[in-house]
């Protein structure tokens, strides 16, 4: 949400100084002025709303904590009652997989956006939506991962103690090619 601040932020000074222009031409530019002010308040008002707290929806602990080494793998878990065990026994725990914070309810901008402004926005718009539609494809593959049992002889998750020689293994884009091979919504 950081990268949006600063377009937001450059918003907000742009309408302003639209209100400060409108205000030196004299009383019958009062009106514009008046919108201008208008909007760049309610960007500002947006900028200084608290932003929402995202949910963790995984956790994960580093192996050396739970006794195998720092060769090992993670050891990640969906159940809130898992990540209290970890924790009393001291155990490092991160959050993963959060989900995407809800985006704010856009005031509808009165006419007189200048093109220049329209630009801002659609460019913030879309950097959002590309965010929006990375992490949703991340918790696809995270859900459609954890939908798998190891008896559907598909794709399974075991620790590295109980690999056996010759047993093929993936990770980073291997895994997400392999886990998209398997999505419904991809085939």
């Amino acid at each position: 949400m950081n990268a949006m601040r600063d377009p937001l932020e450059e918003a907000a000074a742009l309408f302003r100084s639209y209100e400060q222009s409108h205000r030196a031409r004299g009383p019958e530019h009062l009106e514009k002025a008046e919108r201008n002010a208008e909007i760049a308040a309610r960007i500002e008002a947006a900028l200084a709303a608290p932003a929402p707290v995202a949910q963790p929806v995984a956790w994960r602990v580093h192996p050396h904590d739970y006794g195998i080494g720092s060769a090992g793998v993670y050891a990640m878990t969906t159940r809130p009652e898992q990540v209290t065990a970890w924790e009393r026994k001291g155990w490092t725990v991160e959050p993963l997989y959060t989900h995407a914070a809800p985006a704010p309810v856009a005031q509808p901008i009165p006419e007189g956006c200048t093109p220049a402004d329209a630009r801002v926005l659609r460019e913030a718009n879309h950097a959002l939506a590309i965010e929006n539609h990375k992490l949703r494809r991340d918790a696809d593959r995270y859900r459609t991962l954890r939908a798998m049992h190891w008896s559907d002889k598909k794709l399974t998750v075991v620790r590295p103690d109980d690999l056996k020689l010759g047993t093929k293994t993936f990770s980073v884009e291997q895994l997400d090619e392999v886990v998209d091979s398997y999505r419904e919504d991809v085939k």
